[in-house]
Formats: structure tokens, C-alpha cells, sequence
């Protein structure tokens, strides 16, 4: 597997993208859902750069199979009602089609929860991002908390499968 991404590089994206995120989020209470399971160690590093007063929640959605998407979002959650009208930033490893982060920002806001979207990788072709540290094609990453079938999510660094 080729190294996309060093740890090094992705040690630095994060650190631009929390600093961009204390800057919009200064003095200012949210809470934080990180995506299940993909997105725990991006979070990790994520979290312990952020400033300010933030609650810590997880939610878990599957689409993918394989390499593909299932084009369907698997839901493993409910009572969204503790999200009624806060604000939150929903911390994900990958947005792709942008399929599961629409239905997740489209049930909170039916609690009216102010929805922003990070995440450490955005394909081109996703509009959904708020915050976001690399930008990709259609490569397939593993690493850093991304996996295949489940495997590979324990490599410190970003590889193309």
C-alpha cells in the first residue's frame, strides 16, 4: 500500500483545522459528535487541540460495503432530542457522497441543532464540509482510523488500498 498521507501531515491538518475551529467557535458552548467508528482517532487529535467549553457525544452510521457505497445510510441511533437546539460540530473521517452527513445533519436539524460538518478527508466532489483537512480524488484511504472491512484503521498514516 502507497503512503498518501504521513503522520506528520496529518498531525499538522489537524492543528489548522482545530485552529480554525477555536477561532469560530470562540466563547461559544457546543457539542461535539464524533462518527462511529471511523472518525476516533481523527477526534482524539482533534478534541485535544480544541479550546473552549464543548460536550463529547457519539453516533454511529455505516454506507459503505467493501469499496463502494450501499447508497443507504445505517442509523445506529435515536433520541436526537438531546441535541435540541445546540450547537454542534459533527466530526467525521471521510465525507464522500456526502449521503450519510446530509441524513445526519437533516435529523438534527428537525431538533433544530445548528450543524456544522468536519472532517479529515473530503472527496472534490462533496459540498457538505465545513471544516475539512484533505481534499481527494477517488482514491480509497485506509489508515488513521479508515478502514476496509474493518481492518487497517490502526496505521498511523493515510494509504491508498
Amino acid at each position: 500500500m502507497k503512503i498518501l498521507k504521513t503522520k506528520e501531515e496529518i498531525q499538522n491538518k489537524v492543528k489548522e483545522i482545530a485552529k480554525n475551529i477555536n477561532k469560530d467557535f470562540y466563547n461559544k458552548k457546543f457539542t461535539i459528535i464524533i462518527v462511529l467508528k471511523g472518525a476516533f482517532i481523527f477526534a482524539s487529535d482533534l478534541v485535544r487541540e480544541l479550546n473552549g467549553d464543548f460536550d463529547i457525544e457519539f453516533l454511529r452510521l455505516k454506507s459503505y460495503e467493501n469499496k463502494n457505497s450501499s447508497g443507504k445510510v445505517k442509523k445506529d441511533y435515536s433520541d436526537l432530542e438531546r441535541f435540541r437546539n445546540k450547537k454542534v460540530l459533527v466530526v467525521e473521517d471521510i465525507v464522500d457522497t456526502g449521503l450519510s452527513m446530509t441524513e445526519l445533519k437533516k435529523d438534527l436539524e428537525v431538533v433544530n441543532a445548528k450543524v456544522n460538518i468536519c472532517s479529515l478527508i473530503k472527496k472534490k466532489t462533496s459540498l457538505i464540509n465545513d471544516y475539512y483537512g484533505f481534499v481527494l480524488g477517488e482514491e480509497f484511504v485506509v489508515g488513521y482510523g479508515l478502514d476496509f472491512n474493518e481492518k487497517f484503521r490502526n496505521l498511523p498514516d493515510l494509504r491508498i488500498i
